[in-house]
């Protein structure tokens, strides 16, 4: 749009890491140059999703996308220990076990 701003956000799978890196390591980057790379996500008021920012030769990186793969795999298997012991009689019945 016509302003040019365009809102980062910089999540963590915890957020206790995002409130440390606020209260230690954000007025690093306040009003200096620096290099973020993600994904530009569209939304009423697009934002891009940090992957990394690099400021000054350090590269600081956001865990989220990791956070959500574990998650789901976790969930995945949650899911099949649960519901196998359900199924199995259903399984049996049918002649697949």
């Amino acid at each position: 749009d016509k302003t040019g701003i365009i809102y980062l956000d910089y999540q963590q799978p915890l957020a206790i890491w995002e409130f440390i890196f606020g209260l230690l390591k954000a007025k690093e980057y306040a009003g200096r140059d620096v290099e973020v790379a993600g994904w530009y996500r569209r939304s009423p008021v697009p934002y891009l999703e940090i992957k990394t920012i690099k400021h000054e030769g350090e590269t600081r990186r956001c865990y989220a996308l990791h956070g959500k793969i574990v998650t789901c795999l976790a969930m995945m298997i949650a899911g099949g220990v649960i519901l196998y012991p359900m199924m199995l009689p259903l399984l049996q019945t049918i002649g697949l076990f």
